[in-house]
């Protein structure tokens, strides 16, 4: 079973041979994980799902998805010897790179203890996102807790490029093209703001993670809020992040924020529970001074016009050019450094369809963080995720440019924006 790497994923080949591309899903739970029903679940999981038995060859220049069989299970157990332990591992996982050309492309470590456990999925960016990493937590904990549970059977899914659905008459696509084209030359003539970075403490490159958790109150809170300025939770939080950098960051024409977006509902073959990477991303951008509601409302309409098919397409296109142009790793990342325009990403998994009891095993959270020290600018992600009516916000950032003072006052500073009264 193969198939050609689609642009998205060669672009995270190409970025995984500068540094590490990886990321992580974090999941936390209660009761007691008994090592032999781990690795079998675990290898039940893996038979299920061709994604995870696959691996990059080269045929010539092209290099294609080829689906196998392991030699060895990807997983690592350790003691958990505090309940911050996770955080530690995370970070080790985010900075220790899975190469491209590595046999599996992704490694499960689960730190356990007596009744309460930590598993840390890592992966090369190029295999899934952060809804495969959701996905396979869920796999994994039906499995774990039901021997007769079936899993979905799973054949390698074709690239999401391939499976965008072609939606409308052909006059109304070539004028969301144009609509896609004139967004872009728009953007490459703006002067953005980006963060101002410290001097380099480290010699490494390396992700550093600041963890804020709300609780069900909280939530509720930003639920309630993102009702009354009629906007998304999405939009609500690109827009909290905007202006809370934007009250930090020196004097430019706009400050932008890149918004992750799932492809699937968009993708014609995959199911919404497919696993592989499915991810295209949005441009917001901050111009002119505004409220929080107002902004809000500015970035959900822009969302909704780039959450297309066609939209998608223009950007694969676009990428596609950057990886025929520059064949030196070298020249391929001064590149995509040159035309890194945004301040900061945000990925929002929204609430996960999820149990919180899997047999006698208590799911406690469930969540995603991405490596973001690729390219040698100060940048800031946001990974949030809804579990259990609480959300995790993982903010992520380039340790060797950034301080974490900043970082934490920004983190504190957007959980006080979006819980306070309208």
């Amino acid at each position: 079973m193969q198939r050609a790497l689609g642009v998205n994923e060669e672009l995270w080949y190409r970025l995984g041979e500068l540094d590490s591309n990886n990321f992580v899903m974090v999941a936390h739970v209660k009761g007691c994980i008994e090592q032999g029903a781990l690795e079998r679940a675990l290898r039940k999981l893996i038979e299920s799902q061709s994604i995870l038995r696959a691996h990059i060859q080269r045929q010539g220049a092209k290099k294609i998805f080829s689906v196998g069989e392991l030699n060895q299970l990807p997983l690592e157990i350790k003691e958990r010897v505090s309940d911050i332990a996770w955080l530690e591992q995370a970070e080790a996982e985010l900075n220790d790179s899975i190469d491209g050309d590595a046999n599996p492309l992704w490694r499960l470590i689960c730190l356990k203890g007596k009744d309460q456990s930590d598993f840390i999925v890592n992966f090369n960016h190029l295999l899934g996102d952060g809804r495969t990493g959701q996905l396979f937590i869920d796999y994994l904990l039906q499995s774990l807790s039901d021997e007769m549970y079936v899993l979905p059977q799973e054949s390698l899914a074709e690239n999401f490029e391939k499976q965008l659905k072609k939606r409308g008459f052909f006059l109304k696509r070539w004028l969301q093209t144009g609509q896609s084209l004139k967004r872009f030359l728009k953007e490459g003539n703006r002067k953005w703001r980006k963060i101002q970075g410290s001097q380099i403490r480290e010699e490494k490159a390396c992700t550093k993670i600041i963890s804020r958790r709300l609780n069900s109150e909280k939530v509720n809170q930003v639920m309630q809020r993102s009702r009354e300025e009629k906007t998304s939770v999405t939009a609500l939080l690109a827009a909290g992040l905007s202006q809370v950098l934007d009250d930090d960051l020196p004097q430019g024409e706009a400050l932008g924020i890149s918004v992750a977006i799932d492809t699937r509902p968009q993708c014609h073959q995959s199911s919404s529970r497919a696993l592989g990477y499915f991810v295209s991303t949005a441009n917001l951008v901050s111009s002119t001074p505004k409220g929080l509601g107002d902004l809000a409302r500015q970035f959900k309409v822009d969302l909704d016009k780039q959450n297309s098919a066609v939209q998608m397409r223009f950007d694969a296109f676009y990428r596609s050019l950057a990886l025929r142009m520059k064949k030196d790793k070298y020249s391929f990342k001064k590149l995509v450094q040159s035309k890194a325009t945004n301040a900061a990403l945000l990925t929002n998994l929204g609430k996960l369809d999820m149990k919180v009891h899997y047999g006698d095993v208590e799911l406690k959270h469930c969540f995603h963080i991405p490596a973001v020290h690729l390219l040698d600018a100060p940048y800031l992600s946001l990974a949030t995720t809804t579990c259990n009516e609480q959300m995790q916000m993982s903010f992520t950032y380039p340790g060797h440019l950034m301080n974490a003072s900043q970082v934490e006052a920004w983190a504190d500073s957007l959980v006080a924006l979006l819980n306070k009264n309208g």
